[in-house]
């Protein structure tokens, strides 16, 4: 989803390098086209942040290895009593 939003603010920017012409709307007889493009490159800000936030949610210990090269980490202690229900219960049957 990271990929899919970069790629679309990379195919949505103007090719002349003019960006706020491109944020515009356009009067022309393809409004659908227009909504599309102005839509699409709003909420695809959005989307990338929230899909970099959850990639590092989803990969912890790859997302800290790779924090790990831009600033200095501490490595995740144990938490303690994380998991004392679990072990304390009998199994029933």
């Amino acid at each position: 989803m990271l990929i899919l939003a970069l790629t679309g603010i990379w195919l949505w920017w103007p090719r002349n390098g003019a960006f706020l012409p491109g944020l515009r709307w356009r009067r022309t007889a393809h409004t659908t086209t227009n909504l599309h493009h102005l839509f699409g490159f709003w909420i695809s800000i959005p989307l990338a942040v929230v899909s970099f936030t959850g990639v590092y949610l989803g990969f912890p210990q790859t997302a800290r290895q790779a924090m790990s090269s831009i600033a200095p980490m501490t490595p995740q202690g144990s938490r303690p009593g994380f998991g004392a229900i679990a072990r304390g219960t009998k199994a029933q049957s």
